[in-house]
């Protein structure tokens, strides 16, 4: 019973933490009505998943064993909005997996990270200090898995076109701060794998479900911006 205990609290604490910062800001939120019209900037950080597309997030075969696991993602985002309703703007993700990877009984990767930038629209549905909205964009990301140094090469990436997408619900809790929850589906048409050799000779090849680059991600987490 006590680990259960113990593995539940960390889970509770960033909720819990969010909750009573805006309780705190709560008596000035009322003071004013939020301003939804101008600059907007934004942040985000929360949980960077994995998710299968040309490449598979784990393996199993002869060659290579593991997966990709989650890790922490960041966001930022620049907009406007001409209208209540209605953002357009510029956003930078960058994301981290933590792949777990074995060949021949060494580990293949150190670390993998994702970055990408992004032209975004985002329709908004704003009901009384709640800003409820859903994010799309076209853009350009680079997925990156690092080797060890137990092995021939020094990195495996994917690039090129990705869409980015996903919901982000706010609550002005004064006239121009909010806070909220949202999540970055990046959605990547890497149609090549290339990798890296120790004296970074390259080698590229169409992706196949046995890469370990040329994955989807999606980083969920919390949200905070201002209106200006």
């Amino acid at each position: 019973m006590r680990t259960q205990a113990s593995s539940v609290k960390p889970r509770l604490a960033l909720p819990l933490l969010a909750a009573a910062a805006i309780g705190l800001l709560a008596p000035n939120a009322a003071e004013a009505k939020p301003k939804r019209r101008g600059l907007q900037k934004e942040f985000m950080i929360g949980a960077s998943t994995c998710i299968s597309g040309r490449a598979e997030c784990s393996a199993e075969n002869d060659a290579i064993a593991g997966r990709t696991n989650p890790h922490v993602g960041v966001g930022v985002t620049l907009g406007y909005r001409p209208l209540r309703f209605l953002m357009f703007g510029a956003a930078f993700n960058l994301g981290f997996f933590n792949p777990e990877y074995e060949a021949a009984g060494a580990d293949v990767y150190r670390h993998a990270r994702q970055h990408s930038y992004f032209g975004i629209m985002r329709l908004i549905l704003p009901i009384w200090r709640f800003d409820i909205g859903l994010e799309v964009g076209p853009g350009w990301s680079r997925q990156i898995f690092r080797g060890t140094e137990k092995l021939p090469f020094s990195r495996v990436f994917s690039q090129g076109f990705a869409m980015k997408t996903g919901p982000v619900i706010d609550i002005f809790v004064t006239r121009r701060l909010f806070l909220g929850i949202r999540a970055d589906i990046i959605i990547n048409r890497h149609n090549r794998v290339c990798t890296d050799d120790l004296e970074w000779q390259r080698s590229c090849a169409s992706a196949q479900d046995t890469d370990q680059a040329a994955v989807h991600q999606v980083t969920t987490g919390f949200h905070i911006g201002s209106v200006f």
